[in-house]
C-alpha cells in the first residue's frame, strides 16, 4: 500500500471500497489550510489542501476546484452523500495557516488568516464540526491522516520560536 501525497489544490476521499489502496494521506503546508475529515464507524475519511478561500465562481457549470477552501468542501460533502453518511458524523481536524513571512506586515492580505476563517465558517455552514485544530502561528507544518485509524500525525516548524519540528 502507498501514501497519498496532496500537491496544494488537491483533495482525496477515500469512500467504502478505495480506503484499502492507500495507507495515509498526507500533505506539507505553509499559508494554506488542509481540512482532514475521518468517520470512525465507517472508516472512510480524506484530506483537502486548498490555497485561497474563493474563487468567486458565479458559473455552477465551472468544474470545482480544490484549490479554494468553498469549492473544497463542496466536493466533501458531495463525497460524504456518496457514501451515505452526513457531515456531523465526521472527525474533522484543520491544520495550517501559518505565516512563512513573519517579519511582513500583512494588511488587508492575510492570506493565512483570510484562509483559517474561511474554513472555520465553511465547514460549520456544512454541518461539520472541527474537533483538532493547529492553525496560526508561523512557519511549515506536515500533516498525515492514517486511512486504517483515523489517526492525525503533525509536525510544526515554528519559524519565530526557532525551535524545529515539534
Amino acid at each position: 500500500m502507498s501514501d497519498v501525497v496532496l500537491q496544494p489544490g488537491d483533495l482525496y476521499f477515500a469512500g467504502i471500497g478505495t480506503a484499502a489502496h492507500h495507507r495515509a494521506v498526507r500533505t506539507l503546508l505553509g499559508s494554506c489550510v488542509a481540512i482532514t475529515l475521518w468517520h470512525p464507524n465507517v472508516r472512510l475519511g480524506g484530506m483537502c489542501h486548498y490555497v485561497v478561500p474563493s474563487r468567486g465562481r458565479t458559473d455552477p457549470s465551472t468544474h470545482l476546484d480544490g484549490w479554494y477552501a468553498d469549492e473544497a468542501v463542496h466536493l466533501f460533502v458531495d463525497a460524504v452523500d456518496r457514501n451515505g453518511t452526513r457531515p456531523g458524523e465526521y472527525e474533522v481536524g484543520m491544520f495550517g495557516g501559518g505565516s512563512q513571512f513573519p517579519s511582513q506586515r500583512r494588511g488587508a492580505f492575510d492570506v493565512p488568516r483570510q484562509n483559517i476563517r474561511a474554513g472555520r465558517e465553511l465547514l460549520e455552514r456544512a454541518g461539520f464540526r472541527v474537533g483538532a485544530e493547529h492553525v496560526g502561528g508561523t512557519g511549515p507544518r506536515v500533516v498525515e491522516l492514517d486511512l486504517d485509524t483515523g489517526t492525525i500525525r503533525l509536525r510544526h516548524s515554528d519559524l519565530c520560536a526557532g525551535t524545529g519540528p515539534s
